[in-house]
């Protein structure tokens, strides 16, 4: 019985793992972590390396997101959207409530409109 991984279904994010590498690295190098205790497992190491960098850069991707979004929200949606999308706009002279508002109602769209490629396209430019 031979039992392989399926790679595919394991969904990994490299823009996860990179950034969490990089933090993992400087928290390591300024908070030396003892793993003496593990030093004859070296595949134990990595296993637990490449996890809690994983996790790492997936908080830190989610931190980032929620406070680009809310500075973005609040400073520079409005204006650059009123710019390179002025003529497209129902309201050129939309509040910046109305403007966040209407992305706001976009994004949803794309992100539920059930066509997996758009889906995912909307939410990696997001």
């Amino acid at each position: 019985m031979q039992s392989s991984m399926n790679w595919e279904k394991l969904d990994l994010h490299i823009e996860n793992l990179i950034p969490g590498v990089v933090l993992l690295a400087i928290v390591m190098s300024g908070w030396p972590i003892p793993l003496g205790s593990l030093s004859g497992h070296e595949g134990l190491l990595v296993a637990a390396f490449v996890a809690i960098a994983y996790m790492m850069g997936t908080v830190a991707n989610v931190l980032s997101r929620l406070l680009l979004d809310v500075v973005n929200r609040n400073t520079f949606r409005a204006p650059f959207m009123r710019f390179f999308l002025g003529y497209r706009l129902e309201n050129a002279n939309a509040s910046r409530t109305e403007i966040n508002k209407r992305f706001s109602a976009l994004i949803t769209a794309g992100l539920s409109c059930g066509n997996s490629r758009v889906e995912s396209e909307v939410a990696k430019r997001r």
